[in-house]
């Protein structure tokens, strides 16, 4: 099972990422509110996985994915907003793997996962990377 970072702000998608993730799954997941302690749970527990929203309080999801990308190239990041979703394109061009727009479904969730934690070279292009889960929903 993976070690999974969940970076959200909101209630509802902490307990529905926490139910699908580690409950269901039985991956280990561990919540940050906001993208200062998002990079602080990174550095301190160093996931194989992170799933933020792109809006955040005090720091927004593209540039802690730019600083998690930058210090870390083999980060593997999936950003996910229910607002912001002209925002996920930059959140891609930051480095995240694939991008969920909200509210997304179970299935949705598990295979972007799935992929995402399958990926072996996450630092490479887009273009090379070709994620079949870029923009889902």
């Amino acid at each position: 099972m993976a070690a999974i970072l969940v970076v959200d702000d909101d209630a509802f998608s902490r307990v529905f990422l926490n139910t699908v993730l580690g409950i269901q799954l039985r991956h280990t997941v561990e919540f940050a509110p906001d993208g200062v302690v998002g990079i602080w749970s990174y550095e301190r527990t160093r996931p194989d996985l992170v799933i933020t929203d792109v809006t955040l309080p005090y720091l927004d999801g593209v540039p802690m994915i730019e600083h998690l990308t930058a210090v870390h190239p083999d980060s593997k990041i999936i950003a996910a907003s229910a607002k912001a979703w002209d925002t996920l394109s930059e959140a891609e061009g930051a480095g995240a793997l694939a991008s969920l727009k909200k509210p997304f479904r179970r299935d949705e969730l598990v295979a972007a996962v799935d992929w995402a934690l399958s990926v072996a070279e996450p630092w490479l292009d887009w273009e090379e990377r070709a994620s079949p889960y870029a923009l889902v929903g």
